[in-house]
This record gives C-alpha cells, structure tokens and sequence, in this order.
C-alpha cells in the first residue's frame, strides 16, 4: 500500500509538469513549395531556417510536389536557406514570426538549376571486384593480373568460398558443386573437368558466378551450388580489339585475340585464347632400413596442358525487349606427360637389383557447339524470357 501511495503522488506532482513542457513547447510554423526555373517541383530539397547569428533552428525536405513544413520555430527574425544537389542555394532574408502571426506561408520560391547541357558525355568507372545479388556473387576477374597468364583453376582458387581439392576438383564450402559455363553444362570440356580446367585459359574468364541456393531456373542437380563461368563478350560501341601475350619460366605460354564490331542493332565478335603449361617434378628418396638394406628411388616427370578456346558470333537487337544470339564455339585442348622412374636397391651383400619404369601419355577432346539463343524481356523489371538451343560434338583421344 506504501508503494501505491507513493506512485499516485508522484503522478499527481509529474502530470503538471508535463503539461508545463507541453506549453513551453516553441510556436510558430514556415510552409511554401519550391519550384525550378520551369515552375516544376523541387523534390528532396533542404530547407534550413537559420537565425541572423547563423544558427540553426529547425529544418526539412520537400516531398514529391515540393512542398516543405518547418514547425516549432519560434518567433523572431530568421534566414531560410534553400539548398540541393542540381541548382543554387538560395537563401531569404528577414523571414519574420511574430505572436501575431505564428503561421508563416512563404509561397513558391524558385531557384536556379546548376545542370548543362552537353554534347556528350562520358562516364568511365572500375565495376567492384564482387557484386552481390539476391541469387547469387560474381567475382569480376578481368581485372586480376592472375587470370592474364594463368588457368580457371588459378582463378578459381582465388575466388572467396571456392576450393581446389588436391585431385583438382572445385568445391564450394566443402561441398561437390556443379560447373556451368556461360549458364550451359561444361560438358565440352571432356570427362576430365580437372584437368580441363588446367587449360582453360584464365585470359578469357569475364567472371565467376557463385550460386549458393539456385532457383528454379536452374537443374536439381545444382542444388549443392553451381559455379557459373561467364566468357568475355565485348559489347562496345564500334570496332574494338585487343590482343594479349605472355611468357613464363620453365614453359608457359599463353596470348588472346578479342575482336568485336557494333552498332545499333549487330554485335560481332570473336575471341582466341591460348595457353600451354607445363609441370616438371623430380624428387629423390634414399631410405635405410634397420638391417642395413638401402633404397634409391628417382623420378623424373613432366606435364603439359594446353588449351585453345575459340568463339565467333553475333547478336541482333530486333528491339528493346528481344534480342537473339548465334555462336560458335571451337576448342582444343591436350594434356599428358612422360616421365621416369628408377628404384634402385643395395643389400648387405652388395648386390644392385635394379628396376627403370617409363611412361609416355596424351590425350584431350577436340569439341565444336553451335548455339542459339533467344531473349525477351518483359516490361517489369528483373524478368525475361531465355531460350536456347545448342548442338555439341566432342571427340576425345588419348594414347599411353
């Protein structure tokens, strides 16, 4: 009861005082609308109003038809300034609320646009090393001096969440995963997707497309995750090219050739990737076991991975909202190695039994496809239509 006694005489000596704040709250209101040199509205403007010394009292943004509310003034002689990005702050002086007075209407201040008109203009900008989406991540590659003379393994292994496991195989956070290219199966890179990925020219990697929860769009097969390889396709304006090359110690090799012509309606290109490595590893065991036996292993290996990717193709902007697309793809690559090995074995006696392996093997599928696609967006945004029809051929040899 002590305690309930307490809180009803407390409200009786707050609720007074709360309705003295509530009085002593400051009058007064400023209300206008801001116009352009065209009398169209200013949307998302501030308005500031600021006492003579400078000082800022209250302020706002002007909604969608340019209208601004300033409340709790106060009263007295002030400065409204107007500012916003695309025209010139203006400011008015001697804006006065008087008690007689305590709702001042402005009217339409209009104020000046900053913007020129220009011939033509030019925005070039880096486009961010990692882009997110709802659906998936795309790491843009093109720009890493890795995928200039290495392999998609090379930039598959730099890419955040993917790894390269010791037999080669690409892993999303530990899980198999499944391999597109350019949104198709990566079928024409033979059963060998490791060693296929060891030829596959990093130099015509645009970027990698991570997709952690694929949707419906994509096979059930995928659900672990997919890998989406996207292959450059330059889209500029005109006749554009470029050609790269470069040189590595102990044999590498590697160049390109991309070629595109454009205009309002045809996109022509053609793209050449080469690139051939190769791996030498020699190693030496000597082992000595507790009867005095002695063993001598030598080897001598060396392997290669070549790879030659090739894309002709065009596309023809029927309008806006559809587009079709014809390419060809044409691809070589070769992988093997050859090597020896040589055990050798001393007994207590001296005697030398001696064994030389050797190995010698190649191999690579050779591939052609044809494919064409069909685009159509429709008038809401983020969709569209995507057909596509491809025939592939693939022969593949190997000799050992």
């Amino acid at each position: 009861m002590r305690a309930i006694r307490f809180i009803v005489a407390a409200l009786v000596i707050f609720c007074p005082f709360l309705a003295t704040l509530q009085a002593q709250e400051k009058p007064g209101k400023i209300s206008g609308k801001i116009i352009n040199e065209l009398k169209k509205p200013v949307e998302y403007a501030t308005v500031t109003l600021l006492r003579q010394d400078s000082t800022v009292v209250n302020g706002g943004l002007t909604d969608e038809s340019g209208s601004f509310v300033i409340e709790q003034t106060g009263t007295g002689n002030f400065l409204l300034r107007v500012s916003g990005i695309g025209f010139s702050t203006r400011t008015l002086d001697n804006v006065t609320i008087t008690p007689a007075d305590l709702e001042k209407k402005t009217g339409a201040i209009e104020v000046t646009s900053t913007t020129r008109m220009m011939k033509q203009v030019e925005v070039t900008a880096e486009r961010n090393m990692i882009e997110m989406t709802a659906e998936k991540k795309v790491f843009n590659v093109e720009k890493n001096i890795t995928s200039s003379g290495g392999s998609a393994a090379d930039v598959l292994q730099n890419v955040p969440s993917l790894t390269i496991t010791a037999d080669g195989n690409v892993t999303l956070r530990g899980k198999e995963t499944t391999l597109l290219i350019d949104g198709k199966p990566a079928t024409l890179l033979g059963g060998d997707i490791a060693t296929a990925l060891q030829a596959l020219p990093g130099a015509s990697i645009q970027s990698v497309e991570v997709i952690t929860n694929p949707s419906a769009k994509y096979d059930a097969q995928g659900m672990s995750g997919i890998i989406n390889i996207i292959t450059k396709k330059d889209k500029k304006v005109g006749f554009n090219g470029s050609v790269t090359a470069g040189a590595g110690t102990r044999d590498k090799y590697n160049g390109g050739l991309n070629l595109n012509l454009k205009n309002e309606k045809w996109n022509v290109f053609f793209n050449s990737n080469f690139r051939d490595n190769r791996n030498y590893h020699r190693s030496t065991t000597n082992r000595i076991d507790t009867n005095g036996a002695r063993f001598n292993t030598f080897e001598d290996n060396n392997r290669e991975f070549m790879g030659w990717f090739n894309t002709i193709g065009a596309e023809y902007t029927i309008n806006e909202k559809n587009t079709i697309t014809l390419t060809q793809n044409l691809n070589r690559m070769r992988w093997g190695g050859s090597g020896v090995t040589t055990f050798k074995r001393f007994n207590a006696a001296g005697n030398l039994p001696y064994q030389k392996r050797l190995f010698d093997q190649e191999g690579g599928p050779f591939s052609t496809s044809t494919s064409l696609d069909y685009k159509h967006k429709f008038a809401k945004p983020c969709q569209e239509l995507t057909t596509n029809v491809t025939y592939a051929q693939m022969w593949v040899t190997r000799t050992q």
